[in-house]
This record gives C-alpha cells, structure tokens and sequence, in this order.
C-alpha cells in the first residue's frame, strides 16, 4: 500500500465518521430545532416541511446520511461512486443554507465555520467519486 492508498482510505474513513455523527445527532429534537430556522429559509428544502413535521424531515436526512456512511464502508467501487454523489450532494445543500440565511456570512460567525467544515467534506466526496470513476 503505498502513500496515496493511506491518504484516501484516512480521507474515506474521516469522511464516514464525519457522516456518521453528523447523521446520528439528526434523530435528537435539539438538532431538529436547531437546524430548523436554517432549512425553513433555504429555496431548495423548506418545501419539506409542508410534507412532514421538523422531527421526521430531520430523521429523514439523518437516515441519507447514516445510508452513505454505510455505502463509504463498502469498498467497492459502484458504492464509493454512489457515496461520493451521494455526499457531495448532501454537503453542497448544507453549504447552500448559508447563502439563504441572513447574516451567516459574517467573519468569525458560528455558521461560517460550520460551512467551511462542508467545503472541506465536499471536497474529499468529489475527490472520492472523481478517484472511482
């Protein structure tokens, strides 16, 4: 195994534990009102939540998470591809919250880090699925 094999198995493993709290903190009622007042203002989600109530849009996303944790675990190919698609997509609606958010852009800001942790994650899921295909 050389070098380049060590880094992406790291990046894959931090992405999944990455995933994996994030998606398991989504079935607590603190993290389903507390992302609220974030997706209700966001163009491309808040229309869940005509469908369902907060607790079960968050469940919802907590399970397409917990899904993709699962699918980085598998070391196949056709499920790192699916992973990949599957995270960038998921980081790059989290990011997109912050430009629908007033005020999340302000240096310094809780949200700022927030979404630079995304950028980071977005990137390791398209280098992850660029790295499969």
């Amino acid at each position: 195994m050389n070098l380049q094999q060590v880094g992406l198995r790291l990046g894959r493993w931090g992405l999944s534990l990455c995933l994996l709290s994030i998606g398991l903190a989504k079935f607590t009622s603190k993290e389903a009102h507390g992302i609220q007042p974030l997706v209700a203002r966001s163009p491309l989600m808040a229309r869940m939540y005509c469908v369902w109530s907060v607790q079960s849009r968050t469940n919802l996303i907590g399970t397409i998470e917990l899904v993709l944790t699962l699918l980085l675990g598998i070391w196949s190919a056709r499920a790192s591809f699916l992973a990949g698609v599957g995270c960038a997509i998921t980081f790059a609606l989290t990011v997109s919250l912050v430009f629908s958010t007033p005020g999340a852009l302000v240096f310094g800001d809780r949200i700022q880090h927030w979404a630079e942790q995304d950028n980071f994650s977005s990137g390791r899921a398209l280098a992850a699925l660029l790295r499969q295909s």
